[in-house]
C-alpha cells in the first residue's frame, strides 16, 4: 500500500499547492465546507469510483505536509489523483489523529498517579 508521505514526495509542490488552492477556492464561492472527491479503483477487475470526503481543514494540512516533507525527488511514473491523495492523506490522518496522541499521553499520565497510591 502507499503512503501519503511518499506519495506528495513525488509530487511538485507548487503544483499540488495550486491544485488545492483552486479546489478551496471553489469551495469559499459554494459556501462548502465538505466536497466530496471522486478515487479511481479497480474493484473486481472493473474500473469503479469511491468517493472521498474533502474537509477545508484538509486542505492546509495537506499544504503544509507537502511543503514540510518536500525533497527534490520530483519524479514519478504515475502522479495520484486528487481523489487518491486525500484517501491517503485521511489514513495519514487517522494514524497521526491528535486524540490518539492524547489518549496515549493520557494513559501515561493516569499509571502514573495510580502508581504514587
Amino acid at each position: 500500500m502507499r503512503d501519503f508521505i511518499s506519495e506528495i514526495k513525488k509530487i511538485n509542490t507548487d503544483g499540488l499547492i495550486y491544485k488545492f488552492s483552486e479546489i478551496s477556492i471553489e469551495m469559499f464561492k459554494k459556501n462548502q465546507y465538505m466536497r466530496k472527491v471522486e478515487r479511481p479503483v479497480i474493484r473486481y477487475g472493473r474500473n469503479q469510483k469511491l468517493i472521498v470526503q474533502l474537509s477545508a481543514w484538509d486542505i492546509p494540512n495537506i499544504a503544509f505536509l507537502s511543503v514540510k516533507e518536500s525533497n527534490d525527488y520530483r519524479h514519478a511514473d504515475k502522479v495520484s489523483s486528487v481523489g487518491q491523495l486525500v484517501d491517503l492523506y485521511r489514513e495519514y490522518d487517522n494514524e497521526h489523529s491528535a486524540t490518539e496522541s492524547i489518549k496515549n499521553a493520557a494513559d501515561g499520565v493516569f499509571r502514573v498517579v495510580f502508581s504514587v497510591n
